[in-house]
């Protein structure tokens, strides 16, 4: 746990309670955002002169951590899902910075907007 975060929750009385507290503040958060992020960040990710080791470590930290976000799935509902997701991130990832704003306006919302809805909202923009 990041020691900040440590801080918030170092006087529980007991494993469950902590865990309790955490899901309390976490749980129902929009994690669109953060998967967005770990997306970009691997499509972007170079090696840029550092061994391939730790190349291979940062794809994987952040494959992992995608995975705790999207695990697997067989459920075709949940995999129509995230190819929408999927889409609407591409697009979001292809918008110039003119569109910050409104980029983490969407990725913020309680749920993420159907994609057809997105793109009429960035034409009118």
């Amino acid at each position: 746990m990041d020691p900040q975060l440590a801080e918030i929750f170092s006087y529980s009385d007991s494993a469950a309670q902590l865990w309790m507290a955490v899901r309390d503040m976490y749980g129902q958060q929009n994690n669109s955002a953060r998967i967005f992020e770990l997306q970009r960040d691997i499509v972007n990710l170079q090696q840029s002169g550092k061994p391939f080791v730790q190349l291979l470590g940062s794809l994987k930290k952040m494959w992992n951590e995608l995975e705790v976000y999207r695990p697997h799935t067989v459920d075709a509902a949940v995999l129509r899902k995230r190819v929408e997701e999927d889409k609407i991130f591409q697009l979001l990832a292809s918008l110039g910075s003119d569109y910050e704003d409104l980029r983490s306006h969407i990725l913020m919302s309680p749920e993420l907007p159907f994609f057809s809805s997105i793109y009429s909202t960035i034409q009118t923009e």
